[in-house]
């Protein structure tokens, strides 16, 4: 029940992320998924540490993620609980579909 309910909300919450965001903003907070998956695993047990290597790797897509929308992003309340929300579900989400596979 919990992971319909999590694949039901992940793309609604994704497309509201986009009603309420700029595009460049939208993508920043897609790019926090990654590193609130590897929270959420660590959290439970599961999953590599992060590492040197692979935090040098989260630390240059961020980067690169900002630099490619930079002229894009605004920020507002609503769009910004929006993203944040979504980026907590669609975390949960793919931990929940790789933890039921």
């Amino acid at each position: 029940v919990a992971l319909d309910l999590l694949t039901a909300t992940a793309p609604a919450l994704a497309n509201a992320s986009l009603l309420f965001n700029s595009v460049g903003f939208t993508q920043l907070s897609k790019v926090l998924t990654t590193p609130a998956i590897a929270t959420i695993e660590r959290a439970r047990g599961h999953g590599a540490p992060l590492d040197g290597p692979r935090l040098v790797c989260l630390v240059l897509i961020h980067i690169g993620v900002y630099i490619a929308s930079v002229a894009d992003v605004t920020l507002n309340r609503t769009g910004t609980l929006v993203a944040l929300a979504n980026v907590v579900v669609t975390a949960r989400y793919k931990t929940e579909w790789s933890a039921a596979s």
